[in-house]
């Protein structure tokens, strides 16, 4: 009776545990040659074939885009259903789910909202050290009215290099449009500070920063995000640290 469970997961490669309790009445709490993901049982061979597919994926996607901090969930996803396609098997979602989730409690991957990537990934911003510093440099030329990201863009920096120095802390993304030098936010802080308990309209702030409305609202709106002003009708103030 206990050899019924290896050998049903054997042959269907993977079983829920539910219709495996209804099929032979025994819940294992292990089963030899095979592995628990989630809500299911999958035989050793294919869990094992699926690791190595979604390996092998994100260590192309990794090579192919070595500024990226994670590739999109469905490249994973995509490399895990193809054993169990292969094995005909069918690739249910919630077993290729249960099986990526698995590999990310092991700490094979690190899943981050709807990206992941092998837990051994890191970015490889050093060897693009040089492009960073000109998209900084470029960045600070524009002193009050920085080049726009689709600016950027078509300077020729690539999307990848700008979404991987504002992760770094080379410049600070406050939109999707626009990056900053810290150097600006700082003197943002700074004239948010003299205001005091005065507060701040957001074309007094564009003014003392010398900017435009363009700028102005999108770093006000920055600093809303992150708790370090307090809006109140048209006037910011900024919090004093606790």
């Amino acid at each position: 009776m206990e050899e019924l469970p290896r050998l049903l997961i054997n042959e269907r490669g993977a079983i829920r545990a539910g219709d495996l309790l209804v099929l032979v009445g025994l819940a294992p709490r292990e089963v030899p040659g095979a592995r628990r993901a989630g809500a299911w049982w999958v035989s050793e061979d294919l869990y094992e074939a699926v690791g190595r597919a979604v390996v092998s994926a994100l260590q192309r996607f990794h090579a192919e885009h070595p500024l990226r901090e994670g590739a999109d969930l469905a490249v994973a996803r995509t490399a895990a259903a193809e054993p169990f396609e292969r094995a005909g098997r069918g690739a249910d979602p919630g077993l290729v789910e249960a099986v990526v989730e698995d590999l990310v409690r092991a700490g094979t991957l690190h899943r981050t909202g709807s990206e992941i990537r092998l837990s051994s990934h890191r970015v490889a911003l050093d060897e693009r050290r040089e492009e960073v510093d000109r998209l900084v440099e470029a960045v600070a030329a524009g002193g009050p009215a920085p080049p726009t990201v689709p600016e950027l863009i078509r300077a020729g920096f690539s999307r990848e290099i700008i979404d991987a120095a504002g992760r770094a802390g080379a410049v600070v993304r406050i939109s999707p449009d626009i990056v900053l030098t810290s150097r600006f936010v700082q003197r943002a802080e700074e004239v948010l500070a003299r205001t005091g308990a005065a507060g701040v309209t957001v074309s007094a702030f564009r003014e003392e920063l010398g900017t435009s409305r363009k700028f102005a609202l999108p770093l006000l709106e920055w600093f809303d995000q992150r708790g370090m002003t307090r809006r109140q009708g048209d006037l910011r103030f900024l919090r004093k640290p606790d």
